[in-house]
């Protein structure tokens, strides 16, 4: 079969970091200090990186005889039945791609609020999700494009939050203790239990086994995206968890508590406010409209390639089938379609 598109290694990895990183890292950290220390906090990040890896492992081995998009619906119908690949199919339609679209749409349009924008954040998510419909819909070359710059700032940003912290933050191991670590559990129970903040946050490692037929050499170049992809994303977590770990606090990071209610302010703001002034802590708002977008922008790309799939196996109308060289477009704006209901 003709390889659709021109990804390689590089592009590849970049979908699986544009998926991952969002606002889960600037989060989950400020949750877990109320009952961690910040030894086994670290400690469960680096055990949340090995059970991903472990996850790019299997789903590489799977990748490297299985070489057609499509993901856990493609899996799934060739090697159990097709009616269990279309459990998938759905699932990955209004679960996995769909409603997260929708809910990065809306943070998006709430972090736009922070910084003055006179625009309803609806309004403002559902432009963004129309924008990148037809971005990733018409042209391959410039949905391909829009992605790779999309990703380049993003980790640009993430090196960025790391550097502010290394260079005007404190180096010293944090003093501070937990307000509410319970005594009858061990340090190995609260880094398991926790592995429910670093699973949000290390979810998408998968995301190029969607997009495979657009890889020149999907059996040699998903499997790696996805190892390299996941371990690059788990290095930045666990830079990103020392800098808050080393200058936040527990009472300090207490404020994603009151995220959403009371505003929408990250971790990233308050570090960035600690070292550089509230100036400086507004440009966290930027960054996280930038990461949401590109995870949006991820997803709208990898997503449709499953509708379009299931289309070619007659799961789904004809008119949802990619063309040879170009994107699927009918799939891509069903899959808009549906983020915008679930957004508004």
């Amino acid at each position: 079969m003709a390889r659709k598109g021109g990804l390689g290694l590089k592009s590849g990895m970049g979908l699986v970091v544009a998926n991952m990183i969002g606002a889960g890292v600037l989060i989950s950290a400020g949750y877990m200090v109320q009952g961690m220390h910040a030894g086994p906090l670290l400690l469960a990040w680096a055990l949340g990186l090995v059970l991903a890896l472990c996850g790019a492992k299997a789903y590489g081995t799977l990748a490297g005889s299985i070489t057609r998009s499509g993901g856990e619906y493609r899996y799934l119908s060739d090697l159990f039945h097709p009616f269990v690949g279309n459990l998938a199919g759905w699932g990955s339609l209004l679960i996995g791609f769909a409603a997260p679209i929708a809910i990065d749409a809306a943070v998006i349009g709430w972090f736009a609020s922070t910084l003055g924008v006179p625009i309803s954040p609806v309004v403002v998510g559902a432009a963004v999700i129309g924008i990148l419909t037809l971005v990733h819909g018409l042209q391959w070359e410039t949905s391909a494009a829009t992605q790779n710059v999309l990703v380049a700032i993003k980790i640009v940003l993430v090196l960025g939050l790391v550097a502010v912290g290394l260079a005007f933050g404190s180096w010293a191991w944090p003093s501070w203790a937990p307000p509410s670590s319970p005594e009858s559990s061990s340090a190995w129970s609260l880094i398991l239990e926790n592995q429910f903040w670093i699973a949000f946050a290390f979810s998408g490692w998968n995301a190029v086994v969607y997009a495979a037929d657009e890889f020149e050499a999907p059996a040699r170049d998903v499997p790696r995206a996805m190892m390299l992809g996941c371990a690059a994303v788990g290095v930045l977590y666990l830079a990103v968890n020392w800098v808050f770990v080393a200058n936040l606090t527990p009472e300090s990071a207490s404020i994603v508590f009151k995220y959403g209610s009371d505003g929408y302010v990250t971790l990233g703001h308050v570090l960035v406010e600690q070292l550089l002034g509230s100036g400086a802590a507004t440009g966290m708002s930027i960054f996280v409209i930038i990461a949401m977008t590109s995870a949006m922008s991820a997803m709208m790309l990898v997503g449709p390639r499953v509708y379009a799939e299931m289309a070619q196996d007659g799961c789904l109308p004809g008119f949802l089938r990619a063309k040879d060289g170009r994107p699927p477009l009918a799939a891509t704006v069903l899959q808009g379609a549906v983020a915008l209901v679930l957004l508004s």
